[in-house]
């Protein structure tokens, strides 16, 4: 596994908990998740050695997939070693790989749900996008069994593609810009008969659909296709977090990140930490 800064992931992924499907506290990320014989919830929390994690499952069968969820969620499978040894020589970011060794790039527990939390969050802040997607959870979403409700901002498991994609764009449950509800129920069209928990169309069919264009289908090739190489340049944060290195203009950062291939996934990411103060 290597090195592995797992306090910071953590931070990243529970900066972004929606209530309803997750907790964070700042020390523990707590989650629902759709599993193949009913809902789990797992919590996760940063050891000495990687991570401590508590799984409650509707049936132990289902133990090995969400194992397999999260390992690719927390990034184990993969080692940074190279891309720490490239980004470190790099007079740009050798202070924050420096700052943050080990840091990995957080995938995902469901690639449906990450598509229609990253259509929500364009344009407006994370607490906004939190408090959209929590308002779209309470009406849409599946209430845990009582069983699996021993979390207090824990209450649901995140609404099913098919439940989405029948949705009516201009109601309550899709409260946002008619084009962004829109293009939420094309997400749910396009994932509508595929399991919860499976993969995501390829990148050209997500661009075929409505208010999805290229940020949007970057992040999930980082996120869902966990593609190594991805820089979001057009990225406030990432122009922001250059800006203040000292790299400023659509040339100079272009030429910048041309000199972080293979790796710019993981230059993405200590330029989101550094923005965000992780």
């Amino acid at each position: 596994m290597g090195r592995h800064d797992s306090p910071r992931l953590l931070a990243f992924v529970g900066a972004h908990a929606v209530p309803g499907v997750e907790a964070w506290d700042g020390t523990v990320w707590t989650s629902s998740l759709h599993l193949p014989h009913g809902p789990g919830v797992l919590q996760v929390s940063a050891a000495d050695r990687g991570y401590d994690v508590r799984l409650r499952l509707s049936d132990p069968a289902d133990e090995p997939v969400a194992v397999a969820r999260l390992v690719r969620l927390l990034d184990l499978d993969r080692d940074v070693a190279a891309a720490e040894a490239h980004l470190g020589a790099d007079p740009v970011l050798a202070p924050l790989v420096a700052r943050r060794p080990g840091l990995r790039v957080p995938a995902e527990l469901d690639a449906f749900e990450t598509l229609v939390r990253t259509i929500i969050g364009q344009q407006i802040s994370v607490s906004g996008a939190r408090t959209v997607t929590a308002r779209l959870v309470r009406a849409a979403g599946t209430a845990l069994p009582p069983a699996l409700q021993l979390y207090p901002d824990v209450t649901h498991t995140f609404p099913l593609a098919r439940t989405v994609a029948a949705l009516d764009p201009d109601g309550e449950a899709l409260a946002m810009p008619r084009a962004r509800a829109r293009a939420v129920v094309a997400a749910g069209w396009a994932f509508a008969d595929r399991e919860p928990g499976g993969g995501a169309p390829s990148r050209a069919e997500l661009l075929a659909l409505p208010g999805i264009g290229p940020w949007t289908a970057d992040y999930l090739d980082l996120r869902v296709r966990r593609d190594p190489d991805v820089l979001m340049v057009t990225d406030l944060a990432v122009r922001r977090a250059l800006e203040a290195l000292g790299v400023r203009g659509s040339a100079q950062v272009a030429a910048v990140g041309e000199t972080w291939r293979p790796f710019r996934s993981t230059a993405l990411m200590h330029l989101w930490a550094e923005y965000l103060h992780l």
